[in-house]
């Protein structure tokens, strides 16, 4: 994972996720298509983040159609359902963004400094920061529906979750790396957070 993303910070990665959230909810449609088209050049940096984005985006292909067709079924405003589903679509963009870019040695990394290393919060994330990848990638490996898949996942991760463990704890006994937040790639991302904000505010 030694690309420009996976030297960003995990605090900075946060931070674009709460702001993508954040106006997501409160901006106008027409500005949810422009971060939309943004997160996806900003994706450009790393190509094959889009290759798993719509990845996970085609497993949701089901869903999406039977949303579409519930609207149709309840006369529902076409242009909020499409807004919704624009909002899912950059969700799952941002969400494959964090797994796909940041290594469980990284984030302890640049998250043990400021709570401990061996702190239940730290334990606690880092227990996540492993089932979600492992989530998704049995998720993607079931050929069924959306519904059956994410069953099936689950069940599948809960069954690897003795050799999970044991990862988390492999990793917390070696010495962690130094990371600098003062390098080029967090310097791209802050300044991506910082356009993303300003022109935001327009469309509020």
């Amino acid at each position: 994972m030694n690309n420009l993303f996976s030297k960003q910070h995990l605090l900075l990665k946060l931070l674009l996720l709460i702001s993508v959230i954040f106006y997501l909810f409160h901006a106008s449609f027409e500005f949810i298509g422009y971060l939309l088209i943004a997160q996806f050049i900003f994706f450009l940096l790393q190509p094959t983040l889009i290759i798993a984005w719509l990845r996970t985006s085609l497993k949701l292909v089901p869903f999406f159609i039977a949303f579409f067709l519930l609207g149709i079924l309840f006369d529902s405003d076409f242009i909020s359902q499409l807004q919704t589903a624009t909002k899912i679509l950059i969700l799952v963009m941002v969400s494959v963004y964090l797994i796909h870019t940041t290594s469980l040695h990284n984030f302890l990394a640049d998250i043990a400094p400021i709570f401990g290393k061996k702190s239940a919060f730290v334990l606690y994330i880092s227990a996540t920061v492993e089932f979600i990848p492992a989530f998704i990638n049995n998720f993607r490996q079931i050929k069924s529906d959306i519904f059956h898949s994410a069953l099936q996942a689950i069940t599948k991760t809960a069954q690897d979750s003795p050799s999970i463990v044991k990862k988390i704890e492999a990793k917390l006994a070696e010495p962690l790396p130094i990371r600098s937040i003062a390098n080029s790639a967090n310097f791209i991302l802050l300044f991506y957070i910082l356009l993303l904000n300003l022109v935001s505010w327009k469309y509020l």
